[in-house]
C-alpha cells in the first residue's frame, strides 16, 4: 500500500510542477508596442519640459502636460512621459 500512495503523491506532484512550469507572459502582454528614448544634457537647476506629438506629415497633433524637474550638480535624472 505504501508504494501506491507514493506513486499517487509523485503523480500529483508531477502535475503540480507541470502546471507551474509554464512561462509567465503577463508582463510581455502589457508592454507598449514601441518605446522611444530621448537623451539630453541639462545644467543643474530647475527645468520645464513638454513633448510635442507629431503626425506623419510632421504637423503637431498634440502636446503633453508640462513637467517640472530639478537636477543636482553631477546627478542623472530619468523623466518618464507616457
Amino acid at each position: 500500500a505504501g508504494d501506491g500512495a507514493r506513486g499517487t503523491a509523485v503523480d500529483v506532484l508531477g502535475k503540480v510542477l507541470s502546471a507551474v512550469d509554464r512561462a509567465d507572459t503577463r508582463s510581455w502582454q502589457t508592454l507598449p508596442a514601441e518605446i522611444r528614448l530621448f537623451r539630453m544634457e541639462c545644467a543643474p537647476g530647475s527645468h520645464q519640459v513638454c513633448m510635442k506629438y507629431l503626425g506623419g506629415n510632421g504637423e503637431a497633433i498634440g502636446v503633453s502636460p508640462m513637467q517640472i524637474f530639478s537636477i543636482r550638480e553631477g546627478a542623472k535624472y530619468v523623466l518618464y512621459m507616457p
